[in-house]
């Protein structure tokens, strides 16, 4: 059990126990549970229309026209849930001339279980499709990539400044039961001062995986689409670790590895560190779709639907982009190498130049 883990272990940082949580072989949450869908924990855009991955597919589609329609590239997901982003990309960009005959699919994924549910989902859906651990091991050449709701799940530290100084906060065993604690930590996340009570979250594993992508775009040209639940500088400095658990919010500390996990990503952090890349955006989901043509996809749906079809339809796409549902919470961010101008959605968009291009 991870409870006795924890108590083998000490204290752990809220990074190490989410770490924990998440990944242990034995109990961790992505290694013992296939978590989406209506009978899973939660749900992500992908399973809610299949409009969503279609339009990411248009937006990859146009991102390759502007990278001058190069003959091979790798499309590559982060964190691809069960495929089914990627089973209605593709086959919402098989009649764009060339574009299916040129990509290469490479799927990012560390759980066994995901694994063989994607080869399910993705049986013969096209000729060249590989699993990776990590952006490092891809091969050379230009990337299109996607990241939908993969950033949301690395883990994070969490400081907390009080009467003291900062502490970081940590989880440990009272008796039988785990509780949070913040001892008092030399390292600083922000030299200015914040009320007592503020805290910062940091995600080296999300400013890792960022470089990583930053690094092969800036090499080997290209760019990414990153989609999440986040904030930008309007953050308040309070905690965003949730935990759900069948569609639900859960005790983050009851019940450890039977729930996912999250944390709200930080935009501006992400595009503060590009150094090969531009960087664009934030903007909300809901603009990126409904500049994508997210009413037209749909009307054309409804054109031969029944009724029931047509609400459900209808009832999707709202989920998707309304204002109090998914559409503001949820926010994208574009990287680009230095040769390409603004992509299709964030044109508008103050870009983030990368230090190279400064």
């Amino acid at each position: 059990m991870i409870q006795n883990e924890l108590t083998k272990r000490g204290t752990l940082s809220v990074h190490d126990f989410m770490q924990l949580a998440l990944t242990d072989p034995d109990d961790g949450y992505y290694t013992t549970h296939l978590p989406i869908g209506k009978d899973g924990d939660f749900v992500t855009a992908p399973e809610i229309s299949q409009c969503f991955g279609e339009l990411v597919g248009l937006w990859c589609v146009l991102l390759w026209q502007q990278m001058g329609k190069p003959e091979s590239f790798i499309l590559a997901e982060c964190g691809p849930g069960y495929g089914t982003l990627m089973k209605d990309l593709i086959r919402g960009t098989s009649h764009a001339p060339g574009f299916y005959e040129a990509m290469q699919v490479a799927l990012i994924e560390i759980s066994p279980r995901l694994k063989a549910q994607q080869a399910k989902t993705l049986h013969r859906k096209h000729p060249h499709i590989h699993w990776y651990d990590s952006v490092d091991q891809l091969p050379k050449q230009p990337l299109i990539l996607i990241a939908n709701e993969f950033f949301d799940a690395l883990p994070i530290h969490q400081f907390v400044y009080k009467d003291t100084g900062w502490c970081e906060r940590h989880v440990r065993m009272q008796n039988t039961a785990p509780i949070f604690v913040d001892l008092p930590t030399t390292t600083v996340p922000i030299q200015k001062q914040l009320p007592q009570g503020s805290i910062i979250e940091t995600c080296p594993q999300g400013i890792q995986a960022l470089n990583s992508i930053d690094y092969h775009i800036g090499m080997h040209g290209g760019g990414a689409l990153i989609i999440d639940y986040g904030y930008t500088k309007a953050h308040t400095h309070k905690s965003t670790l949730q935990a759900v658990k069948q569609h639900q919010y859960h005790d983050i500390l009851s019940e450890i590895g039977t729930a996912d996990l999250t944390a709200h990503v930080d935009f501006d952090t992400l595009l503060q560190n590009l150094n090969h890349c531009h960087g664009w955006g934030p903007i909300t989901q809901g603009q990126l779709l409904y500049e994508l043509g997210i009413d037209l996809r749909v009307n054309q749906l409804a054109a031969t639907s029944t009724t029931s079809q047509r609400q459900l339809l209808y009832s999707a796409k709202e989920r998707l982009i309304g204002a109090k549902q998914m559409g503001t919470l949820f926010k994208a961010i574009a990287l680009t190498s230095i040769a390409l101008s603004a992509p299709f959605a964030f044109t508008n968009t103050q870009g983030s130049s990368s230090h190279e291009a400064a």
